[in-house]
């Protein structure tokens, strides 16, 4: 429904008149569109200030097997911590903590190139709001294009 494309649960669950005009409008206020994804994110306990995900190096080529085993490209909550991954060979390519949980994610390009990533909480909750594990890299993605373009700004 609207811009932030709910479905009618969402909308009675999250939607919010966010600009306080009396009426929660996503079809035609971009206010209320933004504040509800907002709110959405938020019941769903975003963690303001805390990563969305971590590069990692790994095999050229992943084992379906493997992938399967340590849930890669799930849209669950992070369960499978670094150290784990780091025992089958993935490596973040910097310093995280071993206990961190995360969803390991492994992104296959056009070129035939494998890229991995370690999705944290933050990555998860953009996975509620559309389950596509592209979808939530693509957004994350889009976040730091926006942060640097306004770091250049200022």
């Amino acid at each position: 429904m609207g811009y932030p494309q709910f479905i009618p649960t969402s909308y009675q669950a999250y939607a919010v008149d966010f600009d306080d005009d009396g009426r929660r409008d996503l079809w035609e206020n971009p206010v209320d569109a933004i504040g509800s994804v907002a709110n959405y994110f938020a019941e769903h306990r975003w963690q303001p200030g805390a990563d969305i995900y971590h590069q990692a190096s790994g095999p050229a080529v992943l084992p379906i097997e493997l992938m399967q085993e340590l849930s890669f490209n799930q849209t669950s909550p992070p369960e499978v911590s670094v150290a784990e991954l780091e025992a089958h060979g993935f490596e973040p390519r910097k310093q995280l903590d071993d206990n961190l949980l995360v969803v390991p994610l492994a992104l296959e390009y056009a070129d035939g190139q494998t890229q991995y990533r370690f999705g944290e909480y933050n990555f998860y909750v953009i996975t509620r709001y559309n389950h596509s594990h592209l979808y939530a890299m693509a957004i994350a993605e889009l976040v730091e294009a926006i942060a640097e373009l306004n770091k250049d700004e200022t």
